[in-house]
């Protein structure tokens, strides 16, 4: 499932090809993706011109001047501006004037698409946490948090109601930097751990949008782009030598998901 930082990636480069432009076409070609009736949206959108593009969480939102569309990816959706991913196009925007169009792509056809006019509203967005770039996440939030939850701190972090744009990558990516084992109780954090882990959120989040993020599964233009996974210090690094002390990193599975650590750097 792309994470914060690769639907900022697709949102920055999504913004020059589309914003501004009038939509003339929208195409619903999974009717199960498109949650909202598909006449609903085209009364709403269609002739319209594309005010913005903006990141909530891990939602791509379209702002038109009547309402807003939102693109959730799921686990394996894709944006797609060249034909060659067709086959598994669920939507398709055409806007008057771009080079290309926008898809919604899902071999596993879960990816959602749906239209609101208050975006407040959307319970997905409702029971959202700070977004780990907005304001709203502070350290004394993040503080008060951790230490009201018995919850190991790997699996609180992927906990969307409690911060937003986190997932399995970036979470064990800033438990590394931050020196943290990833089954430790979050309440058995100390305070200087806490700021440490807080720190290396933003630090990874805004390392890998300045790299690109690992965009390959979730972004397609038929062009090849640098991404973040080269950087990555320990996930997917199983049995290979940690980037700090040269020891095994291993592997684990925590609430269900794979998770990398170092056993020698993180206490």
């Amino acid at each position: 499932m792309p994470e914060l930082p690769e639907v900022e990636v697709i949102v920055r480069r999504l913004r020059p090809l589309f914003e501004g432009r009038t939509l003339t076409s929208f195409r619903a070609i999974s009717k199960k993706a498109v949650k909202t009736n598909p006449q609903t949206i085209l009364k709403a959108i269609l002739n319209q011109g594309l005010k913005g593009i903006q990141r909530r969480g891990k939602a791509i939102i379209l702002e038109f001047p009547k309402g807003f569309l939102i693109i959730h990816l799921k686990i394996n959706g894709q944006i797609c501006l060249d034909t060659k991913q067709l086959p598994y196009a669920l939507v398709e925007l055409v806007f008057e004037g771009a080079e290309k169009n926008l898809y919604v792509c899902d071999r596993r056809a879960l990816a959602e698409v749906r239209f609101t006019t208050d975006l407040d509203e959307e319970p997905f967005f409702k029971q959202m946490g700070p977004d780990v770039l907005d304001s709203s996440f502070t350290l004394e939030y993040f503080r008060d948090k951790i230490k009201r939850s018995r919850t190991k701190i790997k699996p609180l972090l992927m906990d969307q109601k409690f911060v937003a744009g986190i997932g399995n990558i970036y979470a064990v990516e800033a438990l590394f930097r931050a020196r943290i084992r990833p089954d430790r109780p979050a309440n058995s954090l100390t305070d200087e751990e806490i700021e440490r882990l807080y720190e290396a959120i933003k630090e990874v989040v805004k390392d890998s949008i300045r790299h690109g993020a690992v965009l390959k599964k979730y972004f397609y233009d038929g062009k090849s782009h640098p991404d973040f996974s080269g950087k990555l210090l320990v996930y997917g690094r199983e049995n290979e030598p940690c980037a700090v002390c040269g020891g095994k990193v291993v592997k684990v599975t925590l609430g269900g998901r794979g998770t990398y650590y170092c056993p020698t750097c993180q206490a």
